[in-house]
């Protein structure tokens, strides 16, 4: 490695691109940060330690891979990558941080939810008004500028057992942390490379936004990027991969940053990771059927997605660590026992139905297949480490 991780030339290129972009940088960890921030600062510090392994990583070209992530000043609970040239940028807007906290306070209300943990029969099991949209209920006050509402619900929705607040905290941190990671693979993987190489720029993001200009039609924008939709959605696919297996792979070693969380037991941690992650999917998929261009994502939707961490758990995380596989079916069924206060989490009997079918076994073999191909495309953009 030539240069220190995050460095002032690399912060230097991240404010001009974001400059150009008409966006604002949150910086938690500047002289103008709340001093006791407990969202913005331990996410990125952690994100940033656990990134640096990345460094000295390089392309088959001998490119040496380069990672800045930052929080971006935008209310809505999206997240990007891009190829920068010398540098990958991936960034978390400010409004997922919300949207977590928020999802992960609702879960550890729920008596049902995480039972063992602390003491859930304090807990009073809320229930949303009508209409609110679980995740983006505080975002949709702060939007129609109704404070008092939001105070009062985001009281309410605060887990009442001290052990089980915590809990949240820590999951919603977990929440952020997948986020980061598979932004991160969108670039170690050669997505945001081979994207930026192909279509000449451009963000890979969770949520379709107005401002891209080849938002036209799903196949209008196919035909524009040059890219077909199926390697657009094989990138999700792996990098919800490889950010869940390094999420756990992290918990297995216990190289966990979070005091709070490495003391949990390791089963507990490695079930939080599986939640975390079902949950940020969720979270995502919610946020593209709320966006005008829903039509126009292409990324997979959340049930795809889903089955694909399904197929990934049954074979890699089985055959490699039978602990995490075990952890993230327990995460998948505890989900499940929230259903009936959120019906579009997943139902765990018929993901099971499903998972005996012929045809949906084919489909998951079929993006293995598919993984293979587009691996092959990109791998020249990729970034491995380099062994003397």
């Amino acid at each position: 490695m030539t240069r220190p991780p995050y460095d002032d030339d690399d912060l230097k290129e991240v404010l001009r691109y974001l400059k150009g972009e008409g966006r604002r940088l949150v910086d938690p960890l500047g002289k103008d940060a709340a001093p006791s921030d407990p969202y913005f600062a331990p996410s990125l510090l952690a994100a940033r330690k656990l990134m640096e392994f990345t460094f000295g990583n390089r392309r088959k070209d001998g490119a040496e891979f380069r990672i800045y992530p930052v929080f971006i000043e935008r209310a809505l609970p999206n997240a990007f990558a891009v190829d920068l040239g010398t540098l990958h940028l991936c960034g978390i807007d400010a409004g997922l941080v919300t949207t977590a906290f928020e999802l992960s306070c609702f879960m550890l209300s729920q008596r049902a939810f995480l039972a063992d943990v602390g003491d859930a029969s304090k807990e009073e099991s809320p229930v949303l008004p009508e209409g609110a949209a679980l995740g983006y209920w505080i975002l949709d006050g702060i939007a129609a500028s109704h404070p008092a509402p939001v105070t009062g619900l985001g009281e309410a929705l605060i887990p009442i057992d001290p052990d089980r607040r915590l809990t949240a905290h820590l999951l919603s941190q977990l929440m952020l942390r997948f986020a980061w990671f598979h932004e991160m693979f969108h670039g170690l993987n050669g997505h945001s490379g081979y994207l930026a190489a192909v279509r000449k720029g451009g963000e890979l993001r969770e949520i379709p936004e107005s401002h891209e200009p080849d938002y036209l039609s799903l196949a209008g924008r196919t035909k524009l990027s040059v890219i077909p939709v199926s390697s657009l959605q094989a990138m999700e696919f792996d990098a919800d991969r490889s950010a869940l297996w390094l999420m756990m792979r992290l918990q297995e070693v216990d190289e966990e940053p979070f005091a709070a969380l490495s003391e949990l037991p390791r089963a507990l941690r490695l079930k939080l990771v599986g939640i975390a992650t079902l949950l940020t999917v969720f979270l995502f998929d919610q946020a593209a059927k709320r966006s005008p261009l829903q039509e126009m994502s292409t990324h997979p939707t959340a049930r795809l997605r889903l089955y694909n961490l399904l197929g990934m758990i049954a074979s890699n995380l089985a055959r490699e660590s039978p602990e995490a596989a075990r952890a993230a079916i327990d995460a998948l069924i505890e989900i499940g026992r929230v259903r009936n206060c959120i019906p579009s989490l997943p139902d765990v009997a018929h993901l099971k139905q499903e998972l005996s079918l012929p045809a949906f076994q084919a489909g998951l073999d079929q993006v293995d297949t598919d993984l293979v191909r587009f691996r092959a495309q990109w791998s020249s953009f990729a970034y491995r480490r380099e062994h003397p």
